[in-house]
């Protein structure tokens, strides 16, 4: 490997954590610069500098690329928007983002493709040239309404600068430029990308569990459990003798107090006296602070179980659940017996008259019966349909000529001028001369300006075609 990658990594932290950010990725080489890392993959960490520190990433991993232009704003390049020129301004920004597909019209940016979309980041070569003064090249997060401006590269007066740096690819995978305190012209070439480490995000085997360390001091007491439901009654033990009761004494009178001996070694425990009566429960005291927890004890054995308690009172009843989907209709029952007839409906109105049947065959006709006596006309039927034209007549005699029409036509096209002489053998002083525009109408109508034998003169739309007739009678 040629080069070293010392240092990754700057971006502002703002929201949550998994929302991606923009921020510049320095990338420090040793040897020559620019670096180049030809095809090789490096296993890395990316760190973050904020306001408040230098903040570590979960690990990364760097993939060389054979270096693709991504923007170019030279004019011998002749990079389309929004790639290409014109050269930036001072304090311009620009907003670029790696998605594809990354066409326009016939030209294929050379990074079309090229960036994986597990990328979270891409290291970019920067080079400015004919630049308006001294300055920079910073990137800032165009999702946020104010980002910091952090650089990743150089403007030199009328000189070319060239630098690598890193930059976090934002929503869409964007990222955004800004020229600051000069203008110049800028080329950015994609050489590689981060992606979250495989191999850092997989957990190895777990290793050997290690010694059991000295048990560390007592905590201390904590605050007394809940009573535990009472436990069953042992068995009563065997009493023991009563000792005789000896005769008590009369009291004497109380003397003085002497002086407080020396405490002398606890006597034999005589026998238990009897219980006096209960007293009365004193006033509850404040509850003291929890003390520390101290560590966890063995578990026990397990106790016996208790006796069941009684059942609480039923809850209120909850709201109804979502209504689930319909489940699959269970197979037909068993037809049950038919139940007894119910009284006839009352009879609903009558219905419409169906269509005719179809007509019966037609019986034997029967034997002529006696005329009867001849009855009274009746009114006038309906005149029946008419009837087939019959063949045609035999043609009569030509009858004299009429008067008729003898009629030309043509396109002309209206000349710049808007005003066109056509020529026409068929047109007469008395010639009936009718036009009209040949695709569409025009802005100003059609007008007849002059009439003669053998030409017309008509006026309108220029740059327009015509169509016109010419009527004579005959």
């Amino acid at each position: 490997m040629r080069k070293t990658i010392k240092s990754l990594a700057r971006l502002l932290l703002v929201g949550t954590a998994v929302m991606i950010l923009t921020a510049p990725l320095y990338a420090q080489a040793t040897g020559s610069s620019p670096y180049t890392i030809p095809g090789v993959g490096v296993r890395t960490a990316l760190q973050i500098v904020t306001n408040d520190g230098t903040h570590t990433m979960p690990a990364a991993a760097f993939q060389e690329l054979t270096p693709c232009r991504f923007v170019s704003t030279l004019a011998a390049d002749n990079y389309p928007a929004p790639w290409g020129g014109p050269a930036f301004a001072i304090a311009e920004r620009r907003i670029y983002s790696l998605r594809g597909p990354l066409q326009v019209d016939n030209f294929i940016n050379p990074c079309n493709g090229v960036i994986p979309e597990k990328a979270i980041a891409v290291a970019i070569r920067v080079t400015t040239s004919n630049g308006s003064s001294n300055g920079q090249v910073v990137t800032f997060n165009p999702d946020l309404l104010s980002p910091d401006l952090l650089p990743v590269g150089w403007i030199q007066l009328n000189g070319n600068s060239i630098d690598e740096a890193g930059v976090m690819l934002g929503g869409g995978w964007a990222f955004g430029l800004m020229t600051k305190d000069a203008g110049a012209d800028l080329t950015i070439d994609v050489i590689g990308f981060f992606f979250p480490d495989p191999i850092a995000a997989t957990p190895g085997p777990a290793g050997p569990q290690g010694e059991l360390g000295p048990q560390g001091p007592a905590g201390a007491t904590g605050p007394t459990g809940v009573t535990g439901p009472k436990g069953e009654t042992g068995p009563n033990g065997i009493t023991g003798p009563n000792g005789i009761t000896g005769p008590k004494g009369e009291t004497g009178p109380k003397g003085d107090t002497g002086p407080k001996g020396e405490t002398g070694p606890n006597g034999i425990t005589g026998p238990k006296g009897e219980t006096g009566p209960k007293g009365e429960t004193g006033p509850k005291g404040e509850t003291g602070p929890n003390g520390i927890t101290g560590p966890k004890g063995e578990t026990g054995p397990h106790g016996d179980t208790g006796p069941k308690g009684e059942t609480g009172p039923k809850g209120e009843t909850g709201p109804n659940g979502i209504t689930g989907p319909k489940g699959e209709t269970g197979p037909k029952g068993d037809t049950g017996p038919k139940g007894e007839t119910g009284p006839n409906g009352i009879t609903g109105p009558k219905g419409e008259t169906g269509p005719n049947g179809i007509t019966g065959p037609k019986g034997e006709t029967g034997p002529n019966g006696i005329t009867g006596p001849k009855g009274e006309t009746g009114p006038k039927g309906d005149t029946g349909p008419k009837g087939d034209t019959g063949p045609q007549g035999p043609q009569g005699p030509q009858g004299p000529q009429g008067h008729g029409v003898a009629f030309s036509s043509g396109v002309v096209c209206i000349p710049a001028s808007g005003s066109v002489t056509v020529y026409d053998a068929n047109v007469t002083a008395a010639s009936v001369v009718m036009f009209n525009y040949y695709h569409g109408s025009g802005p100003d109508p059609l007008s007849l300006n002059a009439q003669g034998d053998g030409y017309f003169t008509v006026s309108g739309t220029k740059n327009k075609d015509f169509t016109y007739v010419v009527l004579n009678q005959n």
